[in-house]
């Protein structure tokens, strides 16, 4: 029987149309630790392992990995590539072990840096053979014995090979033949972090050397703020684009306490890049004392959050999980107010501010040089790079095929299946079928793609029309 009782009927639709892209991105850092592989890419999922493998934020000094992954992780991230850097005086933690008369072994940390000095070795007379010799080696955490199943270890070479093996805090090296004498526990000592005497070049290095050839879409790197630098980093991230077509951005920030006239006075600019300001505030792991950090370490914060919500979803008007915002630590300036930001925004940088009771960027936008650029805005930069790099991906498989018309239309059919997918993600709005033809060349084909990015929503305008008509 037909409802013919008057009612409001509620239908909800699920549609994969309505699922916006989450999550793909990766971001790579560059950052000072006290522990871990040096000049090596080391890549992570959570917070946790980049504590295990780089150690906890070192309060009595300014090193900045921890500290970037903490604010990289608190706001989404998920993948990141850390490349740990040293200026080149980073030395490992060490400890002689005496024989009879002179050193016999040399203990150093697995790592250079100060975290070794936690590390402590313990030499004892194995309990059934007291002419041999038993080890213990702990970071306060974890604890190493080494005994030889219970039998001792009669030569300085065994107890070597054990310890090379098997230990995941020290390495050992022969230094002689008397085996080793007692001693009770007794630390390493002498560790160097190396992150006192960085110069641009460490930095660029490893661009060139570890970075280039990976896959990345945002880089930052915590603690370095000056515009020459910020230049030279941005330059290596658009090398990468026009030479190998490995497209990412680079996420830094200004200096605290800058002020806004000296901030419009950056240089660096581009779509690869995105500065944001003001400074932030972050409380020490270690210490739990609140600092003030620069604007790098917000762009730490804005990087994860868009890490989560890449590539279709900027952080604009997003919620940033961050201690405080700092404009002028002398007057306790925290925020910045409407004029300031549309200045900022004038100067294309991304300014952080309180909105709606909430710390978030008041518009994420790049450094490139007109603020009416369709690259102005930073979800259009996420989403060209992000379709660049589906492209090559797909078409790479096509080079050595032979340039046939069905060999073209499988590769525009690809292309296609691709922007449908992104379509649906509502990463596009619209696309037109790509077309492949034979270039001028024999041996080259030209494929046309047109794609209509699905922009932000920045404005809303709102009529609201009073009737003056009333009821009798």
């Amino acid at each position: 029987m037909a409802i013919l009782r008057p009612n409001v009927s509620v239908e909800v639709k699920s549609s994969i149309g309505l699922i916006a892209q989450g999550g793909p991105a990766t971001v790579a850092i560059l950052g000072t630790a006290q522990w871990g592989p040096i000049d090596t890419v080391t890549e992570i999922s959570t917070f946790n392992e980049g504590i295990s493998i780089f150690k906890e934020d070192n309060s009595s000094t300014d090193l900045t990995m921890i500290k970037g992954l903490d604010l990289l992780y608190a706001n989404g991230a998920g993948a990141v590539k850390c490349v740990r850097i040293e200026d080149g005086t980073a030395a490992k933690s060490s400890l002689n072990l005496a024989g009879a008369s002179t050193t016999s072994v040399t203990l150093e940390g697995k790592y250079k840096g100060t975290y070794g000095d936690n590390i402590a070795a313990t030499v004892t007379a194995n309990a059934t053979n007291a002419t041999y010799r038993d080890v213990a080696i702990t970071d306060g955490v974890a604890l190493e014995t080494y005994n030889n199943g219970g039998s001792g270890y009669s030569t300085n070479t065994s107890l070597i090979t054990a310890i090379n093996a098997d230990s995941n805090l020290i390495s050992a090296t022969y230094a002689g033949d008397s085996l080793i004498v007692a001693a009770t526990s007794t630390n390493l000592a002498s560790g160097n972090d190396g992150a006192s005497a960085l110069a641009q070049a460490d930095f660029t290095d490893i661009l060139d050397d570890e970075l280039y050839s990976q896959d990345y879409d945002i880089l930052v790197i915590p603690g370095q703020t000056a515009d020459a630098f910020q230049t030279a980093i941005k330059g290596r991230v658009g090398t990468r684009a026009g030479n190998d077509q490995l497209y990412s951005v680079y996420y830094s920030g200004v200096i605290v306490d800058e002020t806004i006239p000296t901030i419009q006075a950056r240089t660096t600019s581009g779509k690869e890049f995105k500065l944001t300001s003001p400074a932030v505030k972050y409380t020490n792991r270690v210490s739990n004392v609140e600092q003030t950090l620069d604007g790098s370490y917000l762009a730490c914060a804005v990087a994860g959050n868009e890490a989560l919500n890449w590539p279709a979803i900027s952080s604009t008007h997003k919620t940033l999980s961050v201690g405080g915002l700092s404009v002028d630590s002398s007057t306790g300036k925290e925020y910045y107010n409407n004029s300031e930001q549309n200045t900022l925004l004038a100067a294309r940088v991304t300014p952080v501010t309180k909105i709606s009771g909430a710390i978030q960027p008041a518009r994420s936008v790049t450094r490139i040089t007109s603020t009416t650029d369709v690259f102005y805005e930073q979800n259009i930069t996420n989403i060209i790079n992000y379709i660049k790099k589906q492209v090559v991906d797909t078409l790479n498989p096509f080079i050595g095929k032979p340039n046939l018309e069905r060999v073209r239309n499988v590769m525009a059919a690809n292309i296609d299946g691709v922007l449908e997918t992104d379509k649906l993600a509502e990463i596009l709005n619209a696309y037109e079928a790509t077309e492949v033809t034979v270039a001028t060349s024999p041996d080259t084909v030209n494929v046309s793609i047109t794609i209509l990015p699905a922009f932000l929503i920045n404005f809303i305008n709102v009529d609201i029309t009073i009737d003056n008509v009333t009821n009798a």
